[in-house]
């Protein structure tokens, strides 16, 4: 059984609001009493009172980012239920054809919590003949020809995470593949490039936190990409937008500043109010790791990739379309709107909101998201393996009928 953490948070920040409203009484209490009466209760306020509060509130600060910690784990098993686990008369036994990314693919433990005791994947080419082992997985990049098909019950399982500017598919693909697993809606298989339960954890700062981070000297938007070729003019769209607001950029491409010793990406994003979520194509259904990196540690993704990636967002005011501006500079007079009033910028992050019935079992405002998401819920590497364990075992091979997401060559408009 999961623990219902909104609750127990809220009763924590309850203890902490009633401690405050007790020091806020005595304080007026201190100010409103006659000078002896007061210097008299004031004496009796001792140091060691005072640390203790401190003690206090430190303890309280603790518990809250304990039960994020927890929180998370469960969020990763909760995930994992929405798989259908239902154990299948003997094991499942699914090889690598190919590698991937030119070595052999090892799957984590981790991935396969939920169907560790009937689902196996192994890297052995040679049991393509073996009628025992029902899936074969190509992976795109690897891919080296098609070999020759004895075994007709086997299911031949497409992988790729890539744009179809990035990986071409052989023009047969349909002929000889049953299952396409990746981040496509519309695949036997559909699997996120990340876990969209991550998307209800807290933000990693709060919007005070974020104003001092700039004060210290952050720009209010960061990039991190190191591919200065994508084919969307992505590398100009920055350059020019860098003429009219402070981008701190720490990749390859463009960049002006250098990752922190601990090079942690996660960590560094959350820091800002504004990361740029920019893909290096425009496809359909493409959208990566760095949307999803975003909305995680609650920065604002300013988005430019794919053209639906309306339906990947928690709500309807969550994200930053690049699209919905005439160009860099409107964009960049947006962004510092934003940046000098709280009140709106927060409203990008009402999603994240914990407070009571203001959350449903996937903490997000909009249902509808958790609706179109739960198929592909929890990223293809923790439920996917299992996804298609699941898929192989209880249907018979038939061709996929499915169709690539196309991409769009945008003429993004670079003028101020």
């Amino acid at each position: 059984m999961l623990i219902n953490f909104t609750q127990i948070k809220f009763a924590i920040l309850l203890i902490g609001s009633v401690f405050a409203v007790i020091c806020t009484a005595f304080v007026v209490y201190s100010n409103t009493t006659s000078t002896s009466v007061r210097t008299e209760a004031v004496s009796s306020f001792t140091r060691s009172e005072t640390a203790r509060i401190t003690d206090l509130e430190k303890i309280i600060d603790g518990l809250k980012a304990k039960l994020d910690t927890i929180e998370s784990k469960q969020l990763v098993v909760a995930a994992s239920q929405h798989v259908p686990t239902k154990q299948p008369q003997s094991k499942v036994q699914i090889t690598w054809y190919t590698n991937f990314f030119g070595s052999p693919y090892i799957v984590k433990p981790e991935f396969m919590q939920a169907c560790s005791d009937w689902c196996e994947y192994i890297n052995d080419p040679t049991k393509l003949n073996d009628d025992s082992v029902l899936g074969v997985i190509f992976h795109a990049r690897d891919f080296g020809g098609w070999p020759k098909k004895t075994v007709q019950n086997q299911h031949w399982i497409f992988f790729d995470a890539e744009s179809e500017t990035n990986s071409g598919w052989p023009q047969d693909f349909s002929q000889h593949v049953d299952v396409v697993l990746g981040p496509f809606q519309e695949a036997e298989v559909p699997s996120l490039y990340a876990d969209p339960y991550d998307a209800t954890k807290h933000p990693a700062h709060t919007i005070q936190e974020k104003n001092e981070f700039r004060k210290k000297g952050h720009a209010p938007l960061a990039i991190l990409v190191s591919n200065c070729g994508a084919n969307n003019n992505r590398k100009e769209y920055v350059e020019e937008l860098l003429k009219h607001i402070a981008v701190d950029s720490f990749g390859g491409c463009v960049h002006n500043k250098d990752m922190p010793p601990d090079n942690d990406k996660m960590k560094l994003i959350g820091q800002y109010k504004f990361y740029l979520a920019f893909e290096n194509s425009n496809c359909k259904d493409y959208v990566t790791e760095k949307f999803f990196q975003a909305m995680t540690v609650g920065t604002v993704p300013v988005v430019y990739g794919a053209p639906n990636i309306h339906e990947y967002a928690p709500t309807n005011h969550s994200i930053i379309n690049v699209l919905d501006f005439k160009s860099p500079k409107a964009l960049a007079e947006y962004i510092k709107f934003l940046d000098e009033n709280d009140n709106e910028y927060l409203k990008y992050l009402a999603y994240k909101d914990s407070s009571p019935g203001k959350r449903d079992g996937f903490g997000l405002v909009d249902a509808t998201w958790k609706d179109r998401f739960q198929p592909m819920a929890n990223g293809w590497e923790y439920a996917g393996y299992c996804k298609l364990c699941q898929y192989v075992a209880t249907r018979k091979p038939r061709k996929t009928n499915f169709i690539r997401p196309p991409c769009r060559n945008l003429h993004i408009n670079l003028k101020p």
